[in-house]
């Protein structure tokens, strides 16, 4: 019987919660050329005299705020997300999954595809950015180039607007508004540099994109990760029936000194409570599993810094991780992208 294989892959955690384990999988991160995308030597300098002697340490202080008694959430979450879709699909598929960074290694994940016909990799990365999507899929190419026989795989580059995305993000919103008296929405995403969409896109679009909100009325190139996210915001909040002044975008993580996209998420929520909102929901529709980024430092760090206003209330609300509607979701996503 011909075999399908699908290997998800997410973006990487620690392994254990150690300082020698947060500073290997730093190391493999941070020397990545399309995370970090300056000259070489000046690229090994940062990451090895400024960041990785200090960073270890408050990276393990947030980790603790997180780490559950299975582990890493990221790992945790992924793997219940490979599990309930492996059990969605008959005897015909296999499925597994890896860390871009960190373990499962994706080396020796793609090793127990040898007896598929086909395979598709599924970055778990809703918008297409080339420092997650493009950096995972470069790698994959870069392993399987190795192999004497090459095998047939297939990617799934992007699903920001898809229905089997967007309509279980809407779902999970509506799910937790039920029970939170909310007046403003923010959909927060993960951050890049704008120096990317420099290389991404042409130059009166990057323009255009640093102005707030993104301009969608013109032609957008396929890799704007910024108009990707805008889109995905607005596909949701038309499910959700929502009108303008009911939600907003804002990007977060920024790292460094360097321009990011905008606005930054840690600074516009004050914009937010200057303008009357008070009773903040925030969602993470650029992590379709809990990790670092969503649970501490939204539902922690975010939450802390808005509870510090006078007379506000927080709710932030969870990825996707194995919710059935999600599974049902990818399941489509997957079998689009079958031969």
């Amino acid at each position: 019987m011909a075999k399908t294989g699908i290997l998800l892959i997410n973006l990487g955690s620690p392994s254990s919660l150690t300082k020698s384990a947060i500073r290997s999988y730093l190391n493999e991160f941070l020397n990545d050329p399309r995370v970090i995308d300056i000259n070489p030597l000046g690229r090994k300098a940062l990451v090895n005299l400024i960041i990785l002697p200090f960073r270890p340490q408050k990276t393990i202080k947030a980790y603790e705020k997180i780490w559950t008694e299975n582990g890493s959430p990221l790992i945790v979450n992924t793997k219940a997300i490979t599990e309930k879709l492996a059990k969605s699909l008959d005897s015909s598929f296999k499925v597994d999954f890896a860390m871009r960074y960190g373990e499962p290694k994706l080396s020796d994940a793609l090793e127990k595809f040898s007896d598929c016909d086909e395979l598709i990799i599924v970055p778990l990365y809703p918008h297409y950015a080339t420092s997650s999507t493009g950096s995972t899929l470069a790698k994959v190419s870069e392993i399987l180039a190795k192999k004497w026989d090459v095998p047939n795989f297939r990617s799934v580059h992007s699903f920001y607007n898809h229905p089997g995305f967007i309509e279980p993000t809407a779902e999970k919103i509506k799910e937790e508004a039920s029970n939170f008296d909310w007046d403003h929405i923010l959909f927060s995403y993960h951050g890049i540099p704008e120096r990317h969409l420099e290389k991404s896109a042409c130059k009166h679009i990057l323009d255009a994109c640093k102005s707030k909100p993104c301009p969608m009325t013109i032609e957008q190139p396929q890799y704007c990760y910024r108009y990707q996210c805008y889109q995905t915001s607005k596909l949701v909040a038309e499910k959700l029936s929502l009108k303008e002044a009911d939600y907003s975008t804002s990007f977060q993580s920024r790292l460094g000194r360097t321009p990011w996209i905008k606005p930054y998420t840690d600074l516009y929520v004050e914009e937010l409570y200057k303008k009357g909102i008070r009773k903040l929901m925030v969602t993470c529709p650029s992590f379709t599993a809990d990790c670092l980024e969503t649970t501490d430092e939204i539902g922690n760090e975010l939450r802390e810094q808005w509870l510090e206003y006078e007379g506000t209330s927080f709710k932030f609300i969870p990825c996707l991780n194995d919710d059935d509607a999600w599974i049902k979701g990818l399941k489509d996503i997957v079998l689009e992208h079958k031969n």
